[in-house]
Order: structure tokens, then sequence, then C-alpha cells
């Protein structure tokens, strides 16, 4: 009798218990006892034989080890069949039990709380005791009775063998082709780095994306890649990665490197990526589309690679915030779409030398925040847009070798900041805007072969201005002084009348190397300051209408020629001897001298009688 009250005491307490804290009921065996309870099984059953079967199917629990005496540790119960259950000296904790013990009776009640069953009570517990606790219990278990996370350490703790590689699996699934770049990368990230995903998965996904774009680019091959697939941090110690102040990765930065192969799509998974500099390596493929959609996306400089297939696709226009579009010298192909305009925040549209065909459209002069426009060597058609004065901000243009026609627009005009305009080598007429004079900042105009007319602007406000390159056009009228930072004049193959000025060599003395008069209708003398120019190389006043001797030079003078040339002009006189003590004093540098000292028709004297010239010509007659 005292045995049933006893385990009957115990289960009733253990309910009690149960019924206020589910969370410990749940990891207790005595939930399946309680589960199958009912009224009538109580009342009927018998509660030893009910408590046997309950600490039987204890056998799948775990225990800590303590004294089966000591009311505040885990304790440990007695039989002979060993099991793990509830079987302890104490009310709170877990103990290892046997299957065929008896429950111990329950430790003295430390309060005089009438729900706290004596050590030996008198009757069972009423009904309405088991079935319905009070709301608020005088007595709580402690925390002791649920195991801790350090004493029972999970198999799927993030830090773990087995949480890691749960982590990796469930975020990189692991499903890839054998021997691609992905199975690498994969393989790399389970076996070899120790990445996990405790401090979330971005980390872990980066260092796998990475690893990905190493092996799609060779990248056993670069020329740097000095940290990679190392357990190193990518951010830090990664040649080429830059990371924000949050963590991520920002520039990827392996320009010159020697990376080859693809570029994956896995990218775009990098979601912080701003600033990809691929350019000048030997990369191949489809460009992937995805990255496009990158939300911080602002450079993207990929020139002087072998990447093919449709430049502007509609995915580009998801690139709201990039700035830079960098991606000349490859082998795109397709046309400038008018859906362009979406690009907003571009300022560098770069898209020379690949087979981009169509025109420019108009929507292009949209693009306000435009400062350099570079899509030479290409096969464009079509006109200048009439609205390109729109882009006040542009400093640079450049639309040469394409077939391009028509004229310079008049808003060409607005373009006050302009600084550098590339026209060359296609079929523009018309004249240059005469409000050219106003760009004061110009330093560099290449608008050779075409088809311009009438006269060169006034240009004497561009102090700026070391390259002005005209060639053969159909140019006329007088040349303009300009100064005084010119390096590289070229105004040959057009109708130039008037005299040379002189300010053209005296205003650019310390700066002028190249200087083309060649095949005008220039007249009057050679200045004689041409012989203060201590950077002039070459100098060519061939194929005009020159009259009067050749200015001797002294010694020092012109230390840097390599070829002057003098002939088919109307000049009298001698070459002068300091010319040919210069050519004999630098004899591997000073190649090339030319001169009509070759007898014209009927007579037997040259015009210009030489010793030292190394190509002789007749001269010129009237035209």
């Amino acid at each position: 009798m005292m045995l049933n009250r006893n385990v009957t005491a115990f289960i009733s307490i253990i309910l009690m218990l149960s019924s206020y804290y589910p969370v410990i009921a749940k990891k207790s065996p005595l939930r399946k006892y309680q589960q199958r309870r009912s009224t009538s099984a109580l009342m009927g059953d018998s509660l030893v034989a009910q408590m046997q079967s309950v600490l039987e199917v204890g056998h799948k629990g775990k225990g800590g080890k303590g004294k089966s005496d000591n009311c505040t540790g885990k304790g440990k119960g007695k039989g002979k069949d060993s099991g793990k259950g509830y079987g302890n000296g104490s009310s709170t904790g877990k103990g290892k039990g046997y299957s065929n013990s008896l429950a111990p009776a329950p430790c003295p009640s430390e309060t005089s709380s009438t729900e706290q069953p004596t050590s030996t009570p008198t009757m069972p517990p009423t009904k309405q005791t088991t079935k319905q606790p009070t709301p608020a219990p005088t007595i709580r278990p402690t925390v002791s009775m649920a195991p801790s996370t350090s004493q029972y350490p999970s198999m799927y703790d993030c830090a773990s063998p087995a949480g890691r590689t749960r982590d990796i699996y469930s975020i990189l699934h692991g499903n890839y082709e054998i021997g691609s770049p992905q199975a690498q990368a994969f393989d790399w990230i389970l076996n070899i780095d120790d990445a996990n995903a405790c401090d979330g998965f971005t980390r872990l996904m980066e260092r796998y994306i990475l690893t990905v774009f190493y092996y799609s680019t060779e990248g056993s091959e670069w020329k740097n890649n000095s940290g990679w697939l190392t357990k190193v941090d990518h951010c830090t110690m990664w040649h080429g990665i830059l990371c924000g102040v949050d963590g991520r990765v920002d520039v990827i930065n392996l320009f010159e490197n020697k990376l080859s192969g693809v570029i994956p799509s896995e990218l775009a998974g990098l979601q912080s990526l701003s600033n990809i500099r691929l350019f000048r390596n030997m990369i191949q493929g489809n460009f992937p589309e995805e990255i496009y959609s990158l939300p911080t996306l602002s450079v993207l400089d990929l020139e002087e690679n072998q990447i093919r297939g449709e430049l502007f696709v509609p995915a580009l226009q998801n690139a709201t915030k990039l700035t830079k579009f960098r991606m000349s010298m490859n082998n795109f192909s397709g046309s400038i779409p008018s859906d362009i305009k979406a690009l907003t925040a571009l300022k560098n549209l770069w898209c020379a030398s690949n087979s981009l065909t169509g025109t420019i459209p108009d929507e292009v002069s949209s693009l306000t925040a435009l400062t350099s426009i570079l899509i030479y060597d290409n096969e464009f058609s079509g006109s200048i847009p009439n609205d390109i004065g729109n882009l006040i901000d542009l400093q640079n243009i450049d639309l040469s070798q394409n077939d391009i026609t028509g004229s310079i627009p008049s808003s060409f005009g607005n373009l006050v900041n302009i600084k550098v305009i590339i026209l060359e080598n296609m079929q523009l007429t018309g004249s240059i805007p005469a409000s050219i004079q106003n760009f004061a900042n110009l330093e560099k105009v290449l608008i050779n072969d075409n088809e311009f007319v009438g006269p060169i602007p006034d240009l004497s406000n561009s102090f700026f201005l070391f390259d002005l390159v005209l060639a053969r056009n159909s140019f006329s009228g007088s040349m303009p002084i300009i100064g005084p930072k010119l390096e590289f004049l070229d105004v040959r193959e057009n109708s130039l009348e008037g005299s040379i000025p002189d300010e053209i060599f005296s205003l650019n003395r310390d700066t002028l190397e190249i200087a083309y008069f060649s095949n005008n209708t220039f007249s009057g003398t050679i200045p004689s300051s041409y012989s203060d120019c201590t950077a002039l190389r070459d100098l060519w006043f061939d194929g005009n209408y020159l009259t009067g001797t050749i200015p001797d030079i002294q010694q020092g003078d012109l230390p840097s020629i390599t070829e002057i040339l003098f002939d088919e002009n109307k000049l009298s006189g001698t070459v002068p001897d300091g010319i040919c003590n210069l050519i004999e004093s630098l004899p591997d540098q000073f190649i090339s001298l030319h001169a009509d000292c070759y007898p014209r028709l009927g007579t037997d004297v040259p015009n210009n009688p030489c010793d030292c010239c190394t190509d002789c010509s007749e001269g010129q007659n009237d035209r």
C-alpha cells in the first residue's frame, strides 16, 4: 500500500508540472504516458504497472550523473537492466535508471505548500489536482530539468563538421556537373576551406562565388593569384578583392592579370558588388546578363578582351546606377537601342573597336551625365545626333572610323567643357562651327580624313590645345595662330594659303614636336624661328609655294630633329652648312633631309644645291 501511494504521488506531481510547462513535458518520456492517459485508465489501471511502463520507455532519454540520495543533483536509480529514463534522488534532475526498478521516493518538501507531496502521503492526490493544477504554482521546476547546450551539444551546431556540412549543402545544394568550375568550387568549400554559416550565409556564399570565378577564369594561370583559395580572409588577402564597410565584396580589380576562360553568372550573387575591372585580359564567351541586375553596379570595365555576343541587351536597362560602361576592343555585336536613355547615371560610354552597327540614337543626347563617348572603329552609320549639344558635361567624344555622314550639328557649340574631339576618317561635310573658338578647355582636335571645307576657326583662346590634326580635308584660308602648348600640328593636304605664322614656332618653342604643312598653297618665306624649337622632331614644308632662302641654324639648335622636308617649293640658295653639320653630328637621329637639289629640266643648276641631303627633287613649278 505504501508503495502504491508513493508511486501515485510521484506520477501526480510529474503530471501537474507537465501541465504548467509543456516544453519540459515534451522532452520527458512521461509525455507518452500522459497522452494515452484517460480518466477511466487512471481510475482502473494499476499505477505500479503504468509507472514501470513509463520507466521502460525511458530507454530513449539521456541522463546525468549524481547520487540517488542527493535531492539537488542528478541521481542514479537501482536495478538490474540498464535503461535510460527518470530514476533519481531529485525532483528536478534527469538521471540514469534501470527498467526493472521502481521509482525512488521523491525528496521531502522544503515548504509547507499543499501542492508539494510529502515523502509519505496519506492518500493519493485528488482527481482535481492531477487534471487541473492551479494557474500559479508556488514551486516551478528549475532550469536544470532541461539539459544545457554545452552539456549536450547539437550535431547540427553551425561550427561542427556535421552542421557545417548541412549548411553548405543547404546553401550551395552541391548538385553540379562533374569537373565544372561550380563542382570544383563546391569541393574546395566543403573539403578544404573552413568557412561556416555561424555569422550568416553571406561569407560562405561569397567565398563560393569567388572560387567559381577563379576556376572559370583559369586562376592557376593568373599573373597574380596571391591569397586565392586559401583560408585567409578574402576581403583583405585575396588579390584584387576589396570589401565595403559592410564586409561584403565591393570591388573585383584584376586588370592585366592573364585571366582567360569565361565570366561566370554566379558573380550576380555578390549583391554588394559595384566595381568590376577586368580589362586587358584574355576572357572569352558571352557576358552574363544577370550581372546587370546587381543593385549597386557602378563600374564595368572589360576593355581589351575577347568577349562576344550582343552588347546592349535588354537587361542592361536594370543597371540604373552604372556610371562607367567600358567595353571597347572586344567582339561585341548589335546596336545602341533607344532605351539606353534608362542609364541616366552613365558618365562613360566606351564601346569602341567592336562590330556594332546601326545609328547613334537621339536618346544618347538625353544622357546628360555623360563626360565621354568613345565608340570609334565600329560600323555605325547615319549622322551625329542634332541635340548632342545637350551633353554640356561632355569632355571627350570619339566617333571616328565609322560610316557617319553629314555635318557637325550647330548645337555642338554648346559643349563648352569639351577637351577632346576626334572625328577622324569618316565622311563628314560642311564647315567647323565657329563656336569652337569658345572652347577654352580644348586639348585635342583630330578631324582628319573627312570632307570639311571653309576656314579653320580661330583657336587663339585654346591655351591648352596640344594636338591639332586637320589633314586631308578641303580647308581653305589662312593658318591661325595656335599656342602656347602645341605639340602636334598636321594640316597636310588642304587648300590653306598665305604665310606660315612665325608664332607657330615662337609660341611653342619648348613643346612643338611635329609640324606638317605639306601640300597646301602656302607662300612667303620659311619662319626663321623654327630653329628655336628644342623638341622639334619632324618638320615638313614640302609641296607649297615657299620662296626665299632656307634659314641657317646655329650649333646646338634643333637637338631633337630627325627629319626636315624643304622640297617641292620655290626656294633658292644652297642648303645651309649649319644644317649639314647637324646631320653629320646626328647620323643615327637626323636621317632624312629633302631639298630641291636636283636640276630642273633644261638646266644644270638645282634650286638648292646640297651635299648632305638624303633625297633631292627638282623643285616647284607653277601649279
